[in-house]
């Protein structure tokens, strides 16, 4: 069964209001600029790794300014870094250990998904993640149509979801928003 929508005048209006005042907000501004007008042309595993903590723990818990999540991420150093998780013996159970001594929820599962996501990354997908980003970050430089841009941004999201050999835990949304956090 299709649907069809028809737009009114008020409708874009009501939409293109909605956009401008969203456009202003601090979040809209700092992601603009980090991605639209100063993209990262360097992959870097440290960033990639801790993003991919971050997008794990707020796929499944509160995450505003002010939440534990956010506490977490703002430690420095980062507790669950790349150099002290990569170098665990145990990286479960320290996993866990850190999450559950911060209140996140949860700790248990998102151990086990980091635990499964060191062992992807350094059996082959740090590669895939480096050419993924590599493909996303010339995607600026090179002349092409919007189309293609979105077919690679679909393509780089579908090369790290769980559900492909990629990280577990992470279906489209977190794939996506990994993505966009790296630039």
């Amino acid at each position: 069964m299709a649907r069809t929508f028809a737009s009114r005048p008020g409708h874009v209006d009501a939409v293109r209001r909605i956009v401008d005042a969203k456009r202003q907000e601090p979040f809209f501004k700092r992601r603009y600029a980090r991605n639209v007008e100063n993209p990262p042309s360097q992959f870097s595993r440290d960033e990639f790794w801790g993003q991919m903590i971050v997008c794990m723990c707020t796929s499944v818990q509160r995450s505003g300014p002010n939440s534990r999540v956010s506490q977490l991420v703002r430690e420095d150093p980062f507790p669950l870094r790349l150099a002290v998780c990569a170098g665990h013996g145990d990286l479960r159970q320290f996993a866990e250990s850190v999450l559950r001594s911060r209140g996140l929820r949860f700790g248990s599962k998102l151990a086990d998904q980091i635990e499964r996501n060191m062992r992807w990354l350094s059996d082959g997908g740090w590669a895939t993640v480096e050419e993924q980003f590599r493909r996303l970050a010339s995607g600026g430089l090179e002349p092409g149509s919007p189309q293609q841009r979105i077919a690679a941004e679909r393509q780089a999201a579908r090369m790290v979801m769980g559900r492909f050999g990629g990280l577990a835990g992470f279906g489209p949304k977190q794939a996506r928003n990994l993505w966009q956090c790296l630039g």
